[in-house]
């Protein structure tokens, strides 16, 4: 069993937030790396979905990145891989105001 469904599988099992959050990063990217653009664009959205603000922000500053910047990003890629380059623009402009929000704090 890959690390990346591991980590989903324990992150599930404990119903931690923050857990549940890199966990379905790390299938993104995993997917993503092995050219499965769809299933990363879906784990990479959930990762979206799961992400809290005021929980998960402080991530930026403790690794160095906002999980949600980086899932954006990497969906911004996908959109363009995938031959949507209007909504990767769209995507682009939603990662940029959440990146400057990112830096003003």
């Amino acid at each position: 069993m890959p690390v990346a469904s591991q980590l989903l599988d324990l992150a599930t099992r404990e119903g931690d937030s923050e857990q549940l959050l890199e966990a379905h990063l790390g299938q993104g990217n995993t997917a993503l790396l092995q050219g499965a653009l769809m299933s990363a664009k879906v784990e990479f959205e959930e990762a979206l979905r799961l992400y809290d603000e005021n929980e998960h922000r402080s991530q930026a500053f403790l690794y160095g990145f906002d999980p949600a910047v980086f899932c954006l990003c990497k969906i911004c890629w996908i959109l363009q891989f995938m031959g949507y380059p209007d909504q990767a623009r769209e995507k682009t402009k939603a990662l940029l105001e959440l990146a400057n929000g990112v830096s003003d704090r």
